[in-house]
C-alpha cells in the first residue's frame, strides 16, 4: 500500500500537475502553430492542386498527443490528491 501522507507522495503529485499544465500548454500551442503556419501551398505539375506539409501534419499529430498527455497528468495528480487516505485519528481524539 502507498503512504498517501509522505512528503514523496505529495512532491510526485506536484510534479505530475505542473508537468501536466506545461504539456498541456505546450500542446495547445503546437496545435495552434499547426492551424495557423499550415497554410497550404500549390503543386503545379499537371495541375494546379493544394498540397499540406508533412511537417504540420506531424506537428498538429504531436501537439495533440502533448495535450492528452498533458490532460491526463493534470487529471492523476488531481485524483492523487483529492482521493488520499484520511490521516489517521490521533490518540488525544480517542477518548
Amino acid at each position: 500500500m502507498v503512504d498517501t501522507r509522505s512528503r514523496r507522495y505529495e512532491a510526485t503529485a506536484r510534479g505530475m500537475f505542473w508537468s501536466g499544465i506545461a504539456l498541456l500548454l505546450l500542446g495547445l500551442a503546437a496545435l495552434a502553430a499547426a492551424r495557423t503556419g499550415g497554410a497550404p501551398s500549390w503543386v503545379c505539375d499537371p495541375g494546379c492542386r493544394p498540397t499540406k506539409s508533412a511537417v504540420w501534419e506531424s506537428a498538429r499529430t504531436l501537439g495533440a498527443v502533448a495535450a492528452g498527455l498533458g490532460a491526463s497528468l493534470w487529471a492523476a495528480a488531481v485524483l492523487m490528491v483529492t482521493l488520499r487516505r484520511p490521516s489517521p485519528p490521533s490518540r488525544s481524539s480517542r477518548g
